[in-house]
């Protein structure tokens, strides 16, 4: 019963990897090496949506940090009334998982 119900997840979890693996590895048209590899991180569209992606990923990071410096700050160093409450906001977002923020902003 144990081999079952470690192998299968396993099987299932490795399985998709290894043939992901596999295709990006395959020779192109041309017979290249990583051909298909090389021949998507050529692409225009490839290009453009990785520096889109780099650029609001360090966008959102600064802006996560001057929000959070700046609570951090008034929280700590000033006299705030509701200072628990205050707290508990700043750490919400942690506590409720990012599957259900991005709902409840498609859902608006």
């Amino acid at each position: 019963m144990l081999k079952v119900t470690v192998c299968g997840p396993a099987i299932v979890t490795v399985w998709p990897f290894a043939r992901l693996v596999y295709e990006v590895s395959a020779p192109g048209r041309d017979g290249e090496i990583l051909g298909v590899l090389l021949g998507q991180w050529r692409s225009a569209a490839v290009q453009e949506a990785l520096v889109n992606t780099i650029e609001t990923s360090v966008l959102a990071t600064l802006v996560s940090v001057v929000i959070g410096i700046a609570i951090a700050l008034l929280l700590a160093l000033t006299d705030v009334r509701a200072k628990a409450a205050l707290t508990f906001v700043a750490l919400l977002p942690l506590l409720i998982p990012s599957q259900i923020t991005a709902l409840a902003w498609i859902e608006l």
